[in-house]
């Protein structure tokens, strides 16, 4: 298998470099690609396919956050966290209010799940506190309609922050081999946070990760990222799985843009 290793720095870290193209073809034709922000952070183990569950967090419903910024629904989310559910026996698919960040704390110190799958939205800010993902509403916190004079209640926020300690606290002797954040924008980053929450994922303590660079399609990146799980399953690393998967979708849409798939990157532990 051929692999292409990334160490990239400043702007370049939100090239694609699947994206690359020589005139003939992209480079993730060639090339299995894996970024990282230093090969120190990289322990080259081959995932065990027969191990695998995942805790799956998606938000399928418009969101308000404070600001406030709204986000549109996400309709294939649903389907997307079944298709993992029937590939990994004993995975966990939580959606929509069951979304919170006292949720994710509590399963991940509790339970020892491999991967951990966030499909939701999220925000890039130049400032760490303005770079989150967007998770649920409690009960009875939703936002009111204009003619309610009550105040307005948003979607919690997931920050840079909060998702490092969270991680930093996972169950005793679990392993996190691979967070998959398929928000906008989750593997851009600044100079001070390289690969954005990604980058972050791989400094706690995660193997690996899978995110993007850009705002996402949902349909698209839906596809994309089953069809990773399945190569997983079949027993592909990590890069060859994610290479894979985008391969297939240019071999269904040859003329398709890279924007619909090319966000997505794999950064760390590419076995």
């Amino acid at each position: 298998m051929k692999h292409w290793f990334s160490i990239q720095d400043g702007i370049l870290r939100s090239l694609p470099m699947a994206a690359l193209h020589d005139g003939q073809q992209f480079l993730v034709e060639r090339y299995a690609i894996a970024s990282t922000l230093s090969l120190t952070l990289v322990d080259p183990v081959k995932l065990n396919p027969a191990a695998l569950r995942v805790l799956a967090f998606g938000l399928t419903e418009p969101a308000v956050v404070e600001g406030p910024i709204y986000f549109e629904p996400l309709n294939y989310v649903q389907s997307e966290i079944a298709a993992i559910q029937r590939l990994f026996p004993g995975s966990e698919g939580i959606l929509d209010q069951e979304f919170t960040r006292d949720r994710l704390q509590q399963e991940l110190a509790q339970n020892n799940f491999p991967i951990v799958h966030l499909s939701t939205h999220g925000k890039f800010g130049i400032d760490a506190r303005d770079t989150f993902l967007v998770t649920g509403w409690q009960e009875g916190q939703r936002s009111h309609p204009a003619e309610d004079k009550r105040p307005p209640v948003y979607n919690e926020k997931l920050t840079l922050n909060q998702f490092y300690q969270t991680l930093r606290h996972l169950k005793r002797g679990n392993t996190l081999e691979l967070p998959t954040l398929t928000a906008c924008e989750t593997a851009v980053g600044s100079d001070r946070d390289a690969l954005g929450i990604a980058g972050l994922s791989l400094q706690a303590g995660a193997k690996s990760a899978v995110a993007s660079l850009w705002q996402v399609d949902d349909q698209s990146t839906a596809q994309l990222i089953t069809q990773f799980y399945q190569n997983l399953h079949q027993g592909m690393s990590r890069a060859k799985a994610l290479q894979s998967a985008q391969q297939s979708w240019l071999k269904a849409f040859p003329n398709s843009h890279p924007g619909y798939w090319a966000a997505l990157i794999s950064a760390g532990n590419w076995l």
